[in-house]
């Protein structure tokens, strides 16, 4: 049963990933196919970690669990760069920064003087050479 899922999920892998390899990156289709790829992907490393737990073999189950981790990371990238892209624009509140102080009239205290150091301390004088 999870061969002909096996050999399916990686047919559909091989002709989404020469899609996606093929298109001019981030066009829509190269977007899409890549996701198709992906999936099929997971789909593949699913039923032969499944066939490899079942028949004792541990090189394959360490070859998909390591197949589908890398899988999955770069899916997570994706999508997370795709969300951060479409994320709505923040509120006024929140870009207000809710100056509280100023709201109420009281003169908000001067910034930080730079330091001369990296660190974000200024150089002790003592330790001087």
């Amino acid at each position: 049963m999870l061969l002909p899922i096996h050999i399916v999920a990686a047919a559909v892998g091989l002709i989404a990933g020469t899609v996606a390899l093929s298109v001019a990156k981030g066009s829509r289709l190269h977007r899409k196919s890549g996701m198709v790829f992906a999936y099929a992907m997971i789909a593949m490393c699913a039923s032969a970690l499944v066939a490899a737990v079942a028949r004792g073999q541990a090189v394959n189950v360490i070859a998909a669990s390591m197949t589908a981790y890398l899988v999955l990371t770069g899916l997570m990238t994706v999508r997370l760069k795709l969300l951060a892209a479409w994320r709505p624009a923040p509120s006024v509140a929140v870009t207000a920064k809710l100056d509280v102080p100023a709201a109420v009239g009281v003169p908000a205290s001067a910034p930080p003087a730079p330091s001369a150091s990296p660190f974000g301390r200024a150089p002790d004088a003592s330790a001087q050479v």
